[in-house]
C-alpha cells in the first residue's frame, strides 16, 4: 500500500464548487519502516491516539488513514500535509483549521477493514460512510425497530443477502446524513429516513431540519461487496461527483458520476 506524492500534484479545485470522493483499497502492512515514514506527518495528538489502539492492524489503519487525509487535503490547499491542524465539533466531527487564504474545504472520512474513503467539498458540509453488505456488525434484525416504517418494509420485503444489502444501503445513508450535519447519534434514527427507488428520497420529520433545503445524497457500489453513501448540505444540486480511485500502483483513476453512473450503479437524491 504505497502512494507517491506526485499523484496529488494536479488542479483539484476546478470550478466554484466541487464534491470529490477518494477511494483507497487497503492491503496488509509488513513494512515497519514505511509505517514510520507515513506516520511522520501526523501530529503529536494523532500519534498518541494511534498508540492507544490495542491491535496493530487497527493502529496501522488509523495511521495510514490520517496520513492519506493529510496528503489529499494538503493538495487541495497547496500546503504541506504536516502543517494542517484540525478541530472537532461538539459530537466529534473533524474540521480543518483554515487560514484566511485557504479555500473553504470540508471533508469527512470513513473506512472498512479493506477500504478508506474520503469526501472533500468546497464550502458545504459533507458526510460519507462505507459499509460492507455482509458486515457482522450490521445485524439488521436487531436494529429494525430503530428505523422508520417505510425503511423496515423496504428491508424485510426481501430475504437473505438481498435484505442484508438493503439494510446496509439504508444504514450507510443514515450514517452519512448524520455525519454531514455533525450530530453523531444524538438524533434518533427513526426521526429521519430514506426511500430507495430510482432515486434517493429523504424522509425528514424534524421541523428544524425541514426548514432548510435537504441535503443532496449519492450512493454508489464501488465494488461488489460494499456500498458508499455521501451527503452534502447546500450548494448547487447539479454538480457532478468525482471519484478518485487510488490504484495499486499509486496511480489515480478519475470517474465522473455523470459519465459513469451505470458502471458505478449510482443513485442520487
Amino acid at each position: 500500500m504505497r502512494f507517491k506524492k506526485n499523484i496529488f500534484q494536479r488542479n483539484l479545485t476546478q470550478g466554484d464548487e466541487f464534491l470529490d470522493v477518494w477511494v483507497y483499497s487497503i492491503e496488509e502492512f509488513h513494512d515497519v519502516q514505511y509505517i514510520c515514514q507515513v506516520g511522520a506527518i501526523l501530529s503529536a495528538d494523532e500519534r498518541e491516539a494511534a498508540g492507544r489502539y490495542r491491535f496493530e492492524s487497527d493502529r496501522v489503519r488509523y495511521v495510514f488513514t490520517r496520513a492519506l487525509a493529510r496528503e489529499i487535503l494538503g493538495a487541495y490547499l497547496k500546503r504541506e500535509p504536516a502543517s494542517l491542524t484540525f478541530e472537532f465539533g461538539p459530537y466529534g466531527k473533524p474540521y480543518l483549521k483554515l487560514l484566511e487564504r485557504d479555500k473553504k474545504i470540508q471533508f469527512n472520512i470513513s473506512h472498512t477493514d479493506t477500504t478508506i474513503v474520503i469526501a472533500v467539498a468546497e464550502g458545504n458540509e459533507v458526510g460519507i460512510d462505507i459499509e460492507k453488505y455482509s458486515s457482522p456488525t450490521l445485524k439488521y434484525v436487531e436494529l429494525l425497530d430503530m428505523f422508520m416504517l417505510q425503511e423496515r418494509e423496504y428491508i424485510i420485503g426481501e430475504a437473505g443477502s438481498v435484505a442484508s444489502e438493503r439494510f446496509a444501503r439504508i444504514w450507510s445513508l443514515k450514517e452519512a446524513y448524520l455525519k454531514a450535519y455533525g450530530v453523531g447519534l444524538s438524533r434518533p434514527l427513526r426521526s429521519f429516513g430514506f426511500q430507495i427507488r430510482e432515486h434517493i428520497h429523504i424522509l425528514e420529520t424534524d421541523p428544524a431540519f425541514q426548514a432548510s433545503p435537504l441535503p443532496q445524497c449519492w450512493q454508489l457500489c464501488f465494488d461488489p461487496k460494499s456500498i458508499i453513501s455521501i451527503c452534502k448540505i447546500g450548494g448547487h444540486r447539479n454538480n457532478p461527483l468525482r471519484i478518485f480511485d487510488i490504484g495499486q500502483e499509486s496511480g489515480i483513476s478519475i470517474r465522473n458520476s455523470l459519465e459513469h453512473s451505470n458502471e458505478l450503479n449510482i443513485l442520487k437524491s
